[in-house]
């Protein structure tokens, strides 16, 4: 038997009774335990439902945990995935990308363990049928030999759980998506659709104004087309036609135009135009390795460069891994642009005199141990950024790193530390 805690909203508590009551059902017919228990404390959770300039326009629901006890589907077999296909919308539906949804009741999911093709297969190994135009099948894998999988259509998962098919889905639905009350898609041939690039330019404008992922995020790009800025003012992002195609009208004031600048204080955001976020995020998409489901997925979609209503979140969800590149990237560039703009150390002073340098400030400092004893090796650069080393026998913490001191000393030699050129001092005399 299997626990399972999953949030609830309260308001989506109507439609979850009477799931519970269809799965008990299920559960009694085969003489198994399906009992559910619900706490009675209460939390709040924001769910995302619409696009601010500068924060996220959240709605606050309340929730409540909801304790699942429930025995295995089956005693021989293990349900691992959902398989639908990248693009619901397209012919024919056989060996196409496709979208594996993992069983969000099984307790490990190792993806490396189960052989797959990342493809729809229109097929029922049980039954040895052929394409039917199945929009949905499930992979099953043995328990008594787990090298041993098979692809069943919907018509025959009920000779692999004992549970009706439809029982199966809303088990899924139940535990693996986000019980707030949102309303499911209807099982339809036609389904509403964006072209990866209109999605992404979204997605684009949301990333140009640095704000954060938030769960549900690629949901409420496919649902919500306008975006307001701080001013209260609204802007269309597209509009649906009735056969459900979407129709980007992204203005020029999104600035879709340009390649973009460091910005902020400490420099961590850089900002490009939406148009080349969007370009930048594409290619996030299908450079994913595909290590586990969900990279496999999003890679998928991004070859189909479709968006459904069934995908639109597993796309929205690549944007926090986006999110993370860009400010590496950032941080890459911010090095750069500051490497670049270091002052170049030169030498200083003459090999053998001894002089000033003026104010120097302490970079570095180290004790080094040999065979002849030990040594304190300390780094200074003066006002103009000039390197300058100080090798003196024994153990000295006299010198702390970004302390400012007058240098006096005697120049030993001139050399070079990587690519800079810098000077070695003996005899030196310092004054804070």
């Amino acid at each position: 038997m299997n626990t399972h805690e999953i949030q609830v909203a309260v308001s989506a508590r109507g439609s979850i009774d009477r799931l519970i009551k269809r799965l008990k059902r299920a559960y009694d017919r085969r003489g198994g335990v399906f009992e559910v228990e619900f706490m009675e404390d209460y939390s709040f959770r924001d769910q995302v439902v619409g696009m601010g300039r500068d924060n996220p326009i959240t709605v606050r629901q309340k929730v409540h945990t909801m304790v699942v006890k429930m025995d295995e589907l089956s005693d021989d077999w293990r349900l691992l995935f959902k398989n639908e296909p990248v693009n619901i919308n397209a012919r024919p539906t056989h060996m196409q990308d496709g979208i594996r949804s993992w069983n969000p009741t099984l307790s490990e999911k190792n993806w490396a363990k189960v052989t797959h093709s990342g493809q729809f297969e229109d097929r029922c190994d049980h039954c040895d049928s052929g394409k039917r135009g199945r929009l949905v099948t499930y992979t099953v894998q043995s328990i008594s030999d787990p090298s041993i999988t098979k692809t069943v259509g919907s018509s025959c998962m009920y000779e692999y759980t004992n549970i009706d098919p439809a029982d199966v889905e809303a088990l899924l639905s139940l535990k693996g998506k986000n019980m707030m009350g949102v309303k499911g898609e209807r099982n339809t041939r036609t389904h509403p659709e964006m072209t990866l690039q209109d999605f992404a330019l979204i997605a684009g404008v949301w990333c140009h104004n640095a704000l954060d992922y938030k769960k549900g995020l690629g949901g409420m790009f496919f649902h919500h087309i306008s975006y307001a800025k701080s001013n209260g003012d609204k802007h269309d992002l597209g509009h649906w036609s009735i056969e459900g195609k979407f129709t980007p009208v992204i203005k020029d004031v999104y600035g879709l135009v340009g390649e973009g600048c460091l910005v902020g204080d400490d420099a961590l955001t850089y900002d490009r135009a939406p148009a080349v976020h969007a370009d930048n995020f594409m290619q996030y998409m299908e450079s994913l390795a595909g290590l586990n489901s969900f990279e496999q997925n999003v890679r998928n979609i991004a070859k189909a460069q479709v968006v459904t209503r069934k995908t639109a979140n597993l796309a929205g969800g690549a944007i926090s891994g986006y999110i993370r590149a860009n400010r590496q990237y950032a941080q890459t560039q911010m090095r750069a642009l500051q490497e670049a703009n270091k002052p170049k150390s030169k030498w200083v002073g003459e090999v053998g005199k001894r002089q000033s340098f003026g104010e120097c400030t302490v970079m570095f400092t180290r004790r080094l141990e040999n065979q002849w004893g030990v040594t304190t090796l300390t780094r200074f650069t003066d006002a103009s950024g000039n390197m300058l080393v100080w090798f003196r026998s024994g153990n000295h913490d006299d010198l702390k790193v970004a302390m400012k001191v007058n240098l006096t000393a005697t120049v030993k030699k001139h050399d070079s530390y990587k690519e800079d050129e810098q000077t070695t001092i003996t005899r030196g005399k310092v004054m804070a």
